[in-house]
């Protein structure tokens, strides 16, 4: 069994029986009786046939965590750097998927000209976004996500460089 909890719980001992579909013997109650339980059951490898038609159901959910963001700054006069750490584990609430950058001119509204970035890979911890414009603010916002959906984001305020001058 592998599982994150948002509270301390009382594992009772459990086993599983191979030559039958999963099951828990005893049980897994939260301590607090509004605390969730987030847990995955790992079948043996590989699973019996039995199992095929098996089924568990669990309560899904978005994330509640936001990442916190460590760095923002720019790295050019059309790119911006940032990193961030991950939520406490407790609020992803489901498999870790990766994070969602988003960003636009600070000036312009969020429904129009905004840019997405899906970063895949949950152990990813900064990005360089490119192809800006120059001497311009940005609004860059970070989620984590899971099967279910997006977490809150975090935004910050970033500004590429004023670039190069040509004298005339």
């Amino acid at each position: 069994m592998v599982g994150s909890f948002s509270s301390p719980v009382d594992l009772t001992p459990y086993s599983l029986d191979r030559d039958s579909p999963p099951r828990i013997v005893g049980a897994v109650m939260p301590v607090d009786q509004d605390a969730r339980v987030y847990f995955t059951l790992v079948p043996p490898t590989p699973p019996p046939r039995e199992w095929r038609h098996s089924s568990l159901s669990a309560i899904l959910e978005a994330p509640t965590g936001k990442p916190v963001t460590t760095i923002a700054h720019n790295t050019s006069a059309t790119s911006v750097y940032i990193s961030w750490k991950p939520p406490p584990p407790e609020t992803i609430l489901g498999e870790f998927l990766g994070y969602r950058i988003t960003y636009r001119t600070r000036d312009k509204s969020p429904e129009d000209d905004a840019k997405e970035i899906y970063i895949r890979d949950s152990t990813v911890e900064s990005h360089e976004i490119h192809n800006l414009e120059t001497y311009t603010q940005y609004l860059v916002s970070i989620q984590v996500f899971n099967p279910e959906g997006l977490g809150p984001p975090t935004t910050v305020l970033v500004m590429t460089d004023e670039g190069d001058y040509i004298k005339s």
